[in-house]
């Protein structure tokens, strides 16, 4: 017993030396190890289930059979509205109808100006990467864009101020950028599960549940090349905005030696139907064990200290969304890696799934203070552009699962510079926004982008 409360008092001792240490830096906030503890949970068979994995991924897109009924399908209901037309003119009664069904000019543009349709399946999107990706993806003559022959340029984007407003954390855009599906072409391979989370399990021509091939999955993940070795514009879901979060000392402490979690704190539901819009997040940080830099130090570099009127404390209801967010997706990507990992893919799961850690709350609700910041809506020019949260929750759980000794994905390359293609979809990007900005042009810019050989 005596020993027993001896580790008690170090415990608390331990604690209360971090808080003190937090103290310094400024407003004490929890830490990643004070909110996120280890759930009593083994990893077996009954807890890694496909319908589960199923329940975290995006309702499946039709195929090309199932687009193609669907236009036949509209085409007839266009025939049957126009000869129904031709009926009511013969009734006389057309202008009343008319009159009565037609939207109103706001309503035409609402319906217009598009958002990012990231989980839905369009013909042609307002600035929709991921459809665009989709349908380069699933046309076999594209190659994928892995090669690495791109030319590398400075992680300092030259439009990072007129996307980024500030960064994850402080007020400016000071950080560097930070790929969550990693940018080197093997590292990002090992997220191949990703593809799953936007587009959803892949089903044939009859609905069935097939397996994607392995060069579907690099074309969605790095975009997809012409056959002149050109890649198709806006095709990649590293590339993307969505993919970016602008963070302080991102290489050390998001990589290298993982201190930083940044959590949405929203619905799996909401996460899933995600469109653009912005969205609460928690943010933690901490020291790991058996490293020199504490926690003063993590605070200082990473601009945790930096606070501002509008910063607020997540509630309750906050952080059960974030760790219910993190146990979804910790289960699924297990699952992803245990069951379904392609031939193809180099990086293996090595060691016992069972020693992977599971989030789960901490019970002391009352004694946390967990930082509550705020990304904003990708049409808006404020702030951080909301990241994709399925890959932010992805990036999350990897990093929680290094710092407690457990790879679930292969190690990012932290000293890997941007390519000039994240710099082309940065330029998309603020096209449409400026586009959606614009008050000579209220509706919008349709980008098409050709999937076909040239």
């Amino acid at each position: 017993i005596d020993l027993r409360r001896s580790e008690i008092d170090l415990r608390r001792s331990e604690i209360d030396l971090r808080r003190s240490e937090s103290l310094r830096c400024g407003n004490y906030y929890s830490t990643i190890d004070e909110v996120i503890v280890a759930g009593q949970v083994r990893f077996d068979n009954d807890l890694l289930t496909f319908e589960h994995y199923m329940l975290c991924c995006a309702p499946s897109r039709p195929t090309r059979e199932g687009l193609e009924s669907q236009q036949r399908h509209q085409k007839r209901k266009r025939e049957n509205e126009q000869r129904d037309a031709r009926q009511r003119r013969r009734q006389g009664d057309e202008v009343e109808v008319h009159q009565r069904q037609a939207p109103q000019p706001q309503q035409q543009q609402q319906g217009r100006q598009g958002k990012v349709n990231c989980r839905t399946a369009t013909a042609s999107g307002v600035y929709d990467p991921y459809d665009i990706t989709y349908e380069a993806s699933i046309n076999a003559r594209n190659e994928p864009a892995t090669n690495d022959g791109q030319s590398r340029v400075s992680t300092h984007s030259r439009n990072r101020r007129s996307i980024w407003k500030k960064a994850a954390v402080g007020s400016d855009p000071a950080g560097e950028l930070a790929h969550l599906v990693p940018a080197a072409v093997a590292a990002a391979n090992a997220y191949w599960f990703v593809t799953d989370f936007l587009f959803g399990i892949k089903r044939d021509s009859r609905g069935r549940q097939c397996t994607r091939s392995w060069a579907e999955i690099l074309r969605l993940i790095h975009g997809s090349n012409n056959n002149a070795g050109s890649k198709l514009h806006l095709t990649g879901i590293k590339h993307a905005v969505s993919n970016m979060i602008l963070l302080a000392s991102q290489r050390d402490y998001f990589d290298v030696a993982p201190r930083v979690v940044v959590v949405p704190a929203i619905t799996r539901e909401d996460a899933l139907n995600w469109t653009g819009d912005g969205y609460p997040a928690i943010m933690m940080i901490g020291a790991m064990e058996g490293q020199s830099t504490g926690l003063q130090a993590v605070a200082a570099l990473t601009f945790f200290t930096h606070y501002e009127e509008t910063e607020q404390k997540a509630d309750t209801e906050d952080l059960g969304k974030a760790i219910g967010l993190l146990q979804d997706y910790t289960r699924s990507m297990l699952f992803a890696q245990k069951e379904r990992s392609p031939n193809e893919l180099e990086f293996k799961i090595t060691g016992d799934i069972a020693t992977a850690f599971y989030p789960s709350l901490a019970s002391n609700l009352s004694d946390l203070n967990v930082r509550k910041i705020r990304f904003s809506d990708n049409q808006s020019n404020e702030g951080h552009p909301a990241q994709d949260p399925l890959l932010l929750v992805t990036k999350s759980i990897a990093v929680l699962q290094k710092r407690h000794g457990f790879n679930i994905v292969a190690a990012a390359e932290p000293t890997d510079d941007r390519s000039e293609r994240s710099y082309q979809a940065e330029e998309e990007y603020l096209q449409w926004r400026e586009s959606c900005a614009s008050p000579t042009n209220p509706i919008g810019r349709e980008i098409k982008i050709s999937t076909t050989m040239v």
